[in-house]
């Protein structure tokens, strides 16, 4: 596991929410965040979501994660489960 370098910023490209994790947590090289115990797949009805169960969640997109994001400092290696979520 590394941490980002002082003063260095993450990926201007990220949204904002992993760029937080990033500095608050650093990087952990070579692992994403869709084989992190903390990735949670989400369904509702027909629609699926990702959420990061340490991030900011609601039900908008805004908070969607993504499985091919850079890990943040506090990985886990596991998968969890996929969740159903009442409508």
């Amino acid at each position: 596991m590394t941490v980002l370098e002082f003063g260095k910023q993450p990926s201007p490209g990220l949204p904002r929410m992993i760029r937080d994790m990033h500095l608050a947590y650093g990087t952990t090289e070579l692992k994403q965040c869709g084989d992190c115990v903390h990735f949670q797949r989400i369904r509702v009805g027909n629609t699926r979501c990702a959420k990061c169960e340490l991030a900011r969640q609601s039900r908008s997109r805004a908070t969607d994660w993504r499985a091919h994001w850079r890990a943040c400092g506090k990985f886990e290696t596991g998968r969890a489960d996929t969740r159903d979520v009442a409508t």
